[in-house]
């Protein structure tokens, strides 16, 4: 009677010995595992700022280019971070001074390329209203560009969108009715 019941203890702890490997292997899984689902989780946040900073604005961009209202500033994160005061009197085929305020500290344009174009919404053209200059020094008597000035033409009448571009990529942009 001794006998069956060693028998019987002896191949239960067996599976106790093969139980306790088997869940101490599936807990070294669990932790590697889990080590790996937390660097995924960080690269997803590495990713949700990718998208946020590039593919929202990238969003912005071109649905900016679509909306054609009249506007005479250009707001990123609820903050104005341009704003253009025109001359009233704005005409076409006619020499008019701008007023570029940018609200951005100076660190935002050093040593960049700014350049500022002109797109004509009836026709599609584009002019360089402001070709692209390295950006030392900030506006006369201004810590920043809050007065960058610029005088040029504007051919034709109607909507013209003034985009501004940093190092060859869109920063801002506003709309504005040029009369005949």
């Amino acid at each position: 009677m001794n006998k069956p019941y060693n028998i019987i203890l002896i191949l239960v702890l067996i599976m106790n010995i093969v139980m306790g490997v088997a869940l101490f292997k599936q807990n070294s899984l669990l932790i590697e595992y889990k080590s790996k689902i937390n660097e995924l989780e960080v690269k997803v946040e590495d990713l949700d700022d990718v998208v946020k900073e590039r593919i929202v604005s990238g969003l912005r961009e071109i649905s900016n280019k679509d909306n054609w209202n009249t506007r005479n500033e250009f707001t990123k994160n609820r903050k104005v971070i341009l704003r253009v005061m025109e001359d009233p009197s704005l005409r076409a085929g006619k020499s008019f001074g701008y007023i570029f305020s940018f609200s951005e500290p100076f660190e935002t344009f050093n040593r960049k390329e700014l350049a500022i174009y002109a797109y004509h919404k009836e026709t599609g053209n584009k002019i360089t209203v402001v070709p692209p200059k390295i950006i030392t020094d900030p506006s006369y008597g201004y810590p920043s560009l809050e007065h960058f000035t610029a005088t040029f033409i504007i051919p034709i009448s109607g909507l013209w969108r003034y985009e501004v571009e940093i190092d060859g990529e869109f920063y801002a942009d506003v709309i504005l009715m040029v009369k005949k």
